[in-house]
Parts: C-alpha cells; sequence; structure tokens
C-alpha cells in the first residue's frame, strides 16, 4: 500500500476513534521497537495538538504533516 496522511492516521488511531491520542502514538512506537523518551513523545504531541484538546484530529495531522506550501497536497 502507498504511504498517506490518512493511511497512517488510520494506522494511529486503531481503535477508529477519529482522534489520536497520546497513548496511540507511545502504542505504537512500543510495537515498532523505537526507542523514545517521554518528553520527546509530549514535545511531537504538543506540536501537532494545536488545539490542546489532548487529542490530534485529522485536520492537525494533515497540517503537521502536509508541507505548507502546497496546496495540491491537501484535501
Amino acid at each position: 500500500p502507498s504511504f498517506t496522511p490518512t493511511t497512517l492516521f488510520h494506522r494511529f488511531d486503531a481503535a477508529q476513534k477519529s482522534y489520536i491520542s497520546e497513548k496511540d502514538i507511545e502504542d505504537f512506537l512500543v510495537e515498532n521497537k523505537i526507542t523514545f523518551k517521554g518528553s520527546q513523545l509530549k514535545t511531537l504531541f504538543g506540536r501537532i495538538d494545536v488545539n490542546h484538546s489532548q487529542t490530534i484530529s485529522q485536520r492537525e495531522w494533515q497540517d503537521f504533516i502536509l508541507p505548507n506550501q502546497n496546496p495540491k497536497l491537501r484535501y
């Protein structure tokens, strides 16, 4: 399968809640044996969760992943 921001969002949102939690990202990293510090996870999550809702919406995800300079990449 090809990579798309939506595909990756749904990979993190395995429970199909329509949002990503900090725990979802942590679970993904652990499952894939990616080492990280708790502070790194909190920093990353804070950069993506721009409305500070403690969840990452699909829009926040897209805004973080896709380059701002190319509106054709957005849908």
